[in-house]
């Protein structure tokens, strides 16, 4: 149908460019009165409510546009679009349907098609869409993106991290695909990586919101105090002083070991939510809960306002401040709430870790060093400290790092990271070739060392590197080990008390903990007699009794010079990102020696079970 130049339609749409909406809108009014089976001017009068935010009269301007012409696909897609407005993924899909229906070589409605299954759960309907876009449209950022959070639902990281990185290829500056990236780097524990994609987008448009969270995260994973604490005051900012944005600024000044702060800002988050149980967390691991802070924690416990893992982390809390006052009784009853709790939410089996380090043991043995002799990057500097969590790691990689010629790079990702990219581990590691071995040594090692530009040692404490002894051996022939041994008994305790992620589950029972404990045994037995490379060990009864001779024995089997700042750990400027945050800040000392005692009669079943180990 023809309108007039001069008619209403024209006048329509004249007024709506120049932004005349409202009067632009009666134009339409007039012009569809006058035709009112106009489909085409339909569309246009529907275009003109969504500029109105309209919606709901714009699906009904459209919808008669569709009776009118049902066999035009465009019709069908401009209705789908507005449906999606309207958040009905229902009419949304139908409409998106028929447009393939008519055009299956639309690759912009198989797009859409894959938004809305993912949205909808269907992930294997959005996989087909995605894939049909991408074949359709190649090379398009926006469908690679989407490609890549296909994948990454269907736990396929490696075309997720692929899908992502094409479409940054094609555009470098695209923000969702970088912080997408960023994301899956985080959920695969490659914290370097996921830093590096959320700067790039930072620098394109500040991040905010889960984004910016995650930027802070990777900071904060990193050791990076300054950079944390910046990121931090940043979402204090944007979120209006929310209350957990300040515990995350507090988390910050606490790496750097500005306690003061800290407290200021926890004290300020509680008093704009008093159900924040981290706030009280990180105060209890400072020693810094009140009288009136514990009858809080009590009168909250279990109410229906906490979740799961919040009530899990308030019994944790209290367990620290009845220990704090000496109840030993009400503290360990809490502690086992905490664990229960823990241990039902994630549960582990004892022939799950005997099966691991018997898969160790076989893989490992002495016929494997001799046929990997002389593989690997021999460069020298890499140390890696290892034991149990909670065994005196950080004490002694704080130690090593005051020394001027070594940097204590704290618990670092890059070795379970490597584990992670070979199949069936540990069983096909005999497979691997002399180059890969060389080639994966060398990014192990640069990795560690970009940390660094003056020490010639660095240090990685991830204590569960103790398991990987015969891969980074393999890898780094010229690596050192330092093997920390404590005390079963206080070991094992502290490991109970510390409210760790769900990969450290095997300590939220005391089976499991002694199972793991028993079988940390028998393989560092095993590397001891075995590996190649010579391990070290250490004592922590030794070292915070009498530091001098133990520590001087831990420099001359790494070979460097005695330095006397290695008898105070606690002055040295860096952050610190560990269970043992507050501690490490604290001169050497024997307080936590024999601490399990304080819970002997609790304790028997464990020690009875580790006894059993040493039969």
């Amino acid at each position: 149908m023809t309108h007039s130049a001069t008619g209403p339609a024209n006048q329509a749409r004249i007024l709506a460019q120049s932004g005349q909406f409202g009067a632009a809108r009666a134009a339409y009014s007039e012009a569809l009165r006058q035709s009112p089976g106009d489909a085409d001017l339909l569309i246009e009068a529907g275009y003109l409510e969504v500029e109105l935010e309209q919606i709901p009269n714009a699906i009904k301007l459209m919808s008669r546009a569709v009776q009118i012409r049902p066999d035009d696909p465009d019709f069908h897609f401009n209705l789908a679009e507005v449906y999606r407005l309207a958040g009905n993924g229902t009419g949304a899909r139908k409409h998106f349907l028929q447009v393939i229906q008519f055009n299956p070589g639309d690759g912009e409605a198989h797009h859409a098609l894959a938004e809305l299954a993912v949205a909808a759960g269907d992930i294997d309907e959005a996989n087909d869409h995605i894939e049909t876009a991408n074949r359709l449209v190649p090379n398009n950022p926006e469908i690679l993106n989407m490609m890549g959070i296909v994948y990454e639902k269907q736990r396929d990281a490696k075309k997720a991290e692929e899908s992502f990185s094409n479409a940054i290829r094609i555009q470098p500056n695209f923000i969702d695909a970088l912080c997408n990236l960023g994301g899956l780097m985080i959920d695969m524990d490659r914290i370097s990586d996921a830093r590096r994609y959320y700067e790039r987008a930072d620098a394109v448009e500040p991040l905010s919101g889960k984004q910016l969270h995650n930027l802070y995260s990777t900071y904060h994973q990193l050791n990076l105090g300054e950079q944390a604490l910046e990121i931090a005051q940043r979402l204090t900012l944007t979120s209006g002083n929310n209350s957990d944005a300040l515990v995350l600024r507090a988390n910050a000044h606490e790496m750097m070991g500005n306690f003061d702060a800290a407290e200021r800002d926890l004290r300020a988050s509680l008093l704009q939510n008093v159900y924040n149980v981290n706030a009280y967390a990180n105060l209890g691991t400072m020693h810094k809960l009140t009288a009136k802070d514990i009858q809080m924690l009590e009168k909250i416990a279990d109410d229906p306002k906490l979740d799961a893992e919040n009530n899990i982390n308030l019994w944790f809390t209290l367990y620290r401040a009845y220990q704090t006052d000496k109840n030993y009784e009400k503290a360990f009853d809490a502690l086992k709430r905490a664990n229960d709790l823990k241990a039902e939410k994630y549960p582990m089996e004892r022939a799950d870790i005997t099966r691991e380090m018997s898969n160790d043991l076989k893989t490992f043995d002495k016929s494997f060093f001799t046929a990997h002799e002389g593989h690997g990057f021999n460069k020298p500097g890499a140390i890696f400290v290892v034991g149990m969590p909670r065994s005196g790691t950080t004490l002694t990689e704080r130690v090593l790092a005051a020394h001027p010629k070594i940097f204590g790079a704290g618990e670092r990702r890059e070795v379970p990271n490597i584990v992670d990219t070979i199949d069936n581990y540990p069983h096909s590691v005999r497979e691997l070739s002399k180059d890969w071995a060389k080639q994966t040594g060398r990014k192990l090692h640069r990795a560690l060392f970009s940390l660094t530009e003056n020490e010639k040692f660095v240090v990685d404490k991830l204590p569960g590197n103790y398991s990987h002894i015969g891969l980074i051996s393999m890898i780094l022939p010229n690596a050192k080990f330092i093997y920390c041994k404590r005390d079963p008994m206080d070991n094992c305790l502290s490991c109970y008390e510390q409210n760790f992620s769900e990969g450290l589950r095997f300590t939220f029972n005391l089976e499991t903990l002694a199972e793991t404990y028993r079988q940390h045994e028998r393989l560092m037995a095993h590397w001891a007699e075995n590996c190649p490379i010579p391990i070290h060990t250490v004592r922590y009864e030794d070292l915070v009794s009498d530091p001098e001779p133990t520590t001087r024995a831990m420099l001359d089997y790494i070979g460097v010079e005695w330095d006397d700042r290695c008898l105070n750990p606690e002055d040295v400027d860096s952050t610190i990102v560990t269970a043992s945050i507050w501690q490490a800040r604290q001169p050497i000392n024997t307080g936590s020696v024999g601490r399990w005692k304080r819970y002997e009669t609790q304790l028997q079943p464990l020690l009875a079970m580790l006894q059993g180990s040493q039969a």
